[in-house]
């Protein structure tokens, strides 16, 4: 494999005239930078990032973990992190936390000692600590103790849904909130609260519990129980104007 010295002996010039080309410092040459570029391509010289990062203390790396790497929500989300980490001349290392405290952590300290520029952590379900680590850390849709946050503002996003959904005539509204125990669910939980459930008692036949859990003990569906058992026979196969708004993480 041909080294940096080997180059700079094919294009006739200092080993720091080829750094400098390497880095794109401004102070070279044309002629200079096309002598080492071509030595570079008869080569197949690839610079040693590891050590560049050492010298720069940049690595030009962040850090993507997500906690359902099946779920298209995050699919769509490290695409676009992974877009815009380019347009900046980033790469992106992807970890799948599978919802997993441990494994999140794992993938923090595996980042970490890889020298990463930062961390973008969307965290697992059960996840409330701080994140106690020497690179920057971002939250994104779920909250981090003690780090920046990027997120929807999910009560009112759920409120705007319902609203349009009742302006196109639907009344018999269901809401998949998401897990009961992400900040974010809870929110879209009383938007429909605070926005449906007048709807729904204005159609009749709601009782008190307007709680019905779906299959998963860790997902709910807020619902009048009465109006739940015939949703789908009632709303889709009778015809009558019904929809389901919310996201499941």
């Amino acid at each position: 494999m041909a080294k940096i010295v080997d180059v700079a002996r094919r294009a006739g010039v200092s080993v720091g005239s080829v750094s400098r080309v390497i880095n794109e410092h401004p102070t070279v040459t044309p002629a200079r930078r096309e002598r080492v570029e071509l030595a570079v391509r008869e080569l197949g010289y690839l610079p040693n990032a590891i050590a560049g990062s050492l010298r720069s203390r940049r690595s030009k790396t962040v850090g993507l973990i997500i906690p359902d790497v099946t779920n298209p929500f995050f699919n769509e989300l490290a695409l676009h992190v992974e877009r815009s980490a380019a347009a900046a001349g980033y790469y992106v290392i992807l970890g799948n936390s599978n919802n997993s405290v441990d494994q999140e952590t794992h993938y923090l300290r595996a980042l970490a000692v890889r020298r990463v520029d930062g961390i973008i952590l969307v965290p697992a379900n059960e996840t409330s600590r701080s994140i106690e680590i020497a690179i920057p850390v971002v939250g994104v849709d779920r909250e981090v103790g003690g780090c920046p946050f990027v997120g929807s503002n999910s009560r009112a996003g759920a409120k705007s849904a319902i609203e349009y959904l009742h302006l196109l005539g639907h009344q018999l509204i269901a809401c998949v909130a998401g897990p009961k125990n992400l900040p974010n669910a809870q929110e879209r939980r009383m938007a429909y609260e605070d926005v449906a459930l007048p709807i729904l008692r204005s159609v009749g036949d709601l009782i008190a519990d307007t709680t019905v859990l779906c299959a998963s003990e860790h997902r709910w569906c807020c619902f009048g129980r009465a109006r739940s058992r015939n949703f789908l026979a009632n709303c889709f196969i009778g015809g009558k104007r019904g929809s389901l708004v919310g996201r499941v993480t």
